[in-house]
């Protein structure tokens, strides 16, 4: 099991250091909520299974209707119906419209580079 979720988390460490290579070479204004995932799954403060990004030119709401193609929230699966702000995210101290332009994109077991790429192209298009 170990074996699995070594090999799972360099997979998800992957693509969150791609989508972030990504956004940095974009014309969008972002900044990551948290940690960044360590290379040690030991020693790291967060997982790579999912980014929460503000996008300055964006909130949240409009994003995920200008992108109804692609799963992304405003929270996490236990704070699905809420309409309150992450306390994680109000735990970071985060300004007003850090807290609405947060997005939460997620990555799956199967999730593929190309997926990203395609999200972020969708994104750029806005």
């Amino acid at each position: 099991m170990l074996f699995f979720s070594s090999k799972q988390y360099l997979s998800h460490t992957s693509l969150f250091d791609h989508f972030i290579n990504k956004l940095e070479n974009s014309q969008l204004s972002f900044s990551i909520n948290g940690a960044l995932p360590s290379k040690d799954i030991l020693t790291t403060k967060r997982v790579p299974s999912n980014i929460n990004i503000a996008f300055s030119k964006y909130e949240a709401i409009s994003l995920m209707n200008k992108l109804p193609n692609f799963m992304i929230s405003t929270g996490s699966a236990c704070s699905a119906g809420e309409f309150d702000y992450s306390h994680v995210l109000k735990a970071l101290d985060l300004s007003f419209d850090d807290l609405k332009n947060s997005v939460r994109i997620s990555f799956g077991k199967d999730s593929k580079i190309e997926e990203l790429d395609k999200f972020l192209s969708a994104i750029n298009s806005l």
